[in-house]
């Protein structure tokens, strides 16, 4: 009985509290869930489904040369964990700007930007890859942030 006394104390006070507040005009932050920056694909020769299919929004504020406004100080967009060596992988981006893509090699730190492919101006990228840890971010040239999906394929 004390125990269920102590709780409705607490149940009330909390309430009395929060209208207390709400009355005054305080606002109350509550805490939400940390969103990601960036979708992690883990990878394994013969992974499914092929491709495999993410998406996110181009650009940054930071300009680099050769690659456009892209933040690669700043989370990726994507990790890609390969757990293997690949003989064949191919990254590709699909939107409706001119977008650039933006690789680091967190092992060997090889960094890499890939632009116009296969006379469009998406990036495509393909070849062998180390198993490893790769950083990608997806950049434009206008900083217009445009909506994209990446599709990872062998």
């Amino acid at each position: 009985m004390l125990q269920v006394t102590i709780m409705n104390c607490f149940q009330t006070s909390a309430m009395a509290l929060t209208a207390c507040l709400l009355g005054a005009g305080a606002m109350i932050a509550i805490p939400q869930a940390a969103k990601a920056d960036s979708e992690t694909f883990s990878l394994s020769p013969g992974f499914e489904p092929n491709p495999t299919v993410g998406s996110g929004q181009s650009g940054g504020d930071r300009w680099i040369e050769g690659c456009g406004y892209v933040n690669p100080e700043d989370s990726p967009d994507h990790v890609l964990k390969l757990t293997d060596n690949f003989d064949y992988l191919e990254i590709g981006i699909v939107a409706d700007g001119d977008l650039t893509l933006f690789m680091k090699h967190l092992e060997t730190g090889e960094v890499k930007c890939v632009d116009d492919s296969n006379e469009t101006l998406l990036p495509e990228f393909y070849a062998e890859w180390s198993a490893g840890t790769y950083h990608l971010w997806v950049g434009d040239w206008e900083s217009a942030f445009y909506r994209y999906e990446i599709y990872i394929g062998y």
